[in-house]
C-alpha cells in the first residue's frame, strides 16, 4: 500500500443530537435515523451520526441486524460511508454522517421486529463493547408489513 485517502465531511452534530451509545474504541452514536414501518420486500433506509471522542486505531465496521426471537432476520454490516472513510482515520472532534440501507427479504412474515446495531472490527469479528460494556446498541423496534 502506497497511501490511504480518505473521504472526509464537514458534518456537525445537530444541538439536539442525543447519545445513543459510545464505544470502547472512543466513537460515540449520536442518532441513528430511521423510519419506523416497512413492507416486506422493500428497504428500511437509515443515518447515522457519529462524534469522535477518541481516534480509533482501528477500523471498525457498522453492523444493524433486524432480529426476532434473538435471531438476525435481515442485516447490514458496512464500514463508514461505503469504506471511503475508514474509522481509523477519524480525528477527535470529527462528526461522521453516514447513510445506507437495510434490506427486507421479501418473505419476511409481518410484525413487530427488534433492531440493534454496533461495532466489530472486521479483522477478526470481535464486537466493539459499549460504555456498559453490552456487544450492542438496541434501538427499538420496527414494523413490518405484509408485501
Amino acid at each position: 500500500m502506497i497511501a490511504r485517502l480518505a473521504q472526509r465531511g464537514s458534518d456537525t452534530a445537530p444541538p439536539s443530537a442525543d447519545t445513543v451509545a459510545e464505544f470502547a474504541n472512543g466513537l460515540v452514536l449520536r442518532s441513528l435515523d430511521r423510519s419506523g414501518t416497512v413492507r416486506a420486500g422493500e428497504a428500511i433506509a437509515f443515518t447515522s451520526l457519529w462524534h469522535v471522542a477518541r481516534s480509533p486505531d482501528r477500523d471498525a465496521t457498522l453492523f444493524v441486524h433486524l432480529v426476532r426471537d434473538g435471531r438476525p432476520i435481515a442485516q447490514v454490516d458496512r464500514q463508514p460511508r461505503g469504506g471511503s472513510y475508514p474509522t481509523s482515520l477519524w480525528h477527535v472532534e470529527d462528526v461522521v454522517r453516514d447513510r445506507f440501507v437495510l434490506p427486507i427479504p421479501s418473505g419476511t412474515v409481518a410484525g413487530t421486529y427488534g433492531l440493534i446495531a454496533g461495532l466489530y472490527h472486521h479483522s477478526d469479528g470481535r464486537r466493539i463493547a459499549t460504555a456498559t460494556g453490552a456487544d450492542h446498541v438496541d434501538l427499538g423496534t420496527i414494523e413490518v408489513i405484509g408485501g
